[in-house]
């Protein structure tokens, strides 16, 4: 057996196992920033509908409507893309299996599907290109290699697959995939097996993701801490923002705020039984506040957000004073 196929052999093996496993209780986070990032925009649960263009396969186009399963695995080192569909395109039943090199600086795929002669090979690799996620690889057509591209783009509680194939020079649409996510699906990069219920580690993770996602002006990965009609607000002031959508332009959308944020947590407490939290935070944009917040969990993510802040020159230690703890 070659060194290609061997290593093949070992990653269907893998996969397949953590398969098995996805029903079960685990606490999965990703395993580096690029594996946290890709988990952030796909981990959940998603209702499919695939489009095919015209073509040698689909003389009149065709279609299929299914589901996805979207989850971390191998402690949070691979990504496993389950979906399976049915329709006029015919059956499609399989998964993909994505991973960080971190030598190479590239993500690799592998690909499982039902099909009779081939149905695992490697995917070529992929990267990010701005806030599009893309796989570049090759088919062979009439005996020639040929080049292919998957990509991936994100709006809030949805993502598009649009996979392409060269056709003399130019990329050409093939199949266009529209996924939506599930409302109350599994969206986080923990799978906690736990009804939506979040433990005061997660909890933690989650404020700590927004943190992270505010910090570097991602403004798609804070949205997607907060459900879908989540509620904002700041007392005494009466302006309510409501629901993932408006958030997303509030946290400065598609190219974020124009300067630069900055938020640190100082103390984080969870009552899992009520699944509501509270943190003490710092918060920079323009001016700078101390604050704390409290939060309501509902299916893992944020419903409930009401914000109290002072604004404040003095540091954390400063303005906390002799209370420390």
């Amino acid at each position: 057996m070659t060194s290609r196929a061997w290593y093949l052999a070992v990653m269907i093996f893998c996969t397949s196992f953590f398969l098995q496993k996805l029903g079960k209780a685990q606490e999965l986070t990703a395993a580096s920033p690029e594996m946290e990032r890709l988990a952030r925009a796909l981990v959940g649960d998603w209702n499919t509908v695939e489009t095919m263009e015209p073509g040698d396969e689909w003389p009149r186009g065709a279609s299929r409507e299914g589901t996805a399963k979207v989850r971390l695995a191998s402690g949070g080192y691979t990504l496993v893309y389950e979906t399976r569909s049915d329709g006029s395109a015919g059956k499609l039943d399989g998964f993909l299996t994505i991973w960080w090199d971190k030598n190479a600086k590239l993500y690799y795929f592998v690909a499982c599907f039902n099909h009779p002669d081939s149905p695992c090979h490697m995917r070529g690799t992929a990267h990010w290109e701005g806030e599009r996620f893309v796989n570049d690889y090759e088919v062979m057509v009439d005996g020639k290699k040929t080049p292919c591209r998957d990509t991936f783009s994100f709006t809030p509680g949805n993502h598009k697959l649009v996979a392409s194939m060269d056709s003399e020079g130019v990329m050409k649409t093939i199949i266009t995939t529209d996924a939506r996510r599930v409302t109350g699906g599994s969206h986080t990069t923990a799978a906690s097996g736990k009804d939506g219920k979040l433990s005061a580690e997660e909890f933690n993770g989650l404020m700590k993701r927004l943190e992270r996602a505010w910090n570097s002006n991602d403004a798609k990965g804070a949205a997607d801490c907060f459900t879908d009609d989540a509620v904002y607000s700041a007392p005494p002031s009466g302006r309510i923002r409501r629901g993932r959508a408006e958030l997303f332009a509030f946290f400065g959308g598609e190219r974020g705020r124009p300067r630069p944020m900055h938020m640190e947590w100082h103390h984080l407490v969870f009552d899992e039984g009520t699944q509501i939290g509270a943190g003490e935070y710092t918060f920079s944009y323009d001016l700078q506040t101390h604050g704390m917040v409290i939060i309501k969990i509902r299916d893992e993510r944020i419903a409930n957000w009401r914000e109290y802040e002072q604004e404040s020159a003095a540091g954390w230690e400063e303005a906390v004073g002799a209370n420390k703890f």
